[in-house]
């Protein structure tokens, strides 16, 4: 996890952090500086990265999501596997199921 910051850092410290210290904004800055893109670019550029993410983000949650049993296949060469994994829990234990 990232460090939150707010639990030391006042709100106006970390606002004046991102708005000087933050490489994307500074980036930005540095592109209409020196005349590569406008604003209205940028907007575009954010507009239709935000139309990708919806999109693929649309197209994970329509994919069912699989069998939790395959998180256990082919974690070892098949004759060398471990008689059980436990997970978190004694009730997630994994047995293996000889073929």
């Amino acid at each position: 996890m990232s460090d939150p910051g707010t639990t030391y850092r006042t709100r106006e410290e970390i606002q004046h952090m991102r708005s000087t210290s933050d490489p994307i904004t500074g980036y930005k800055h540095r592109l209409l500086d020196a005349g590569v893109v406008t604003e209205e670019d940028l907007k575009a550029i954010d507009k239709e990265a935000k139309r990708v993410i919806d999109e693929a983000l649309a197209t994970a949650k329509a994919i069912p999501e699989p069998d939790a049993a395959q998180l256990w296949d082919d974690v070892y060469v098949r004759g060398s596997e471990v008689p059980y994994l436990r997970g978190r829990v004694v009730e997630e234990t994994h047995y293996y199921n000889k073929q």
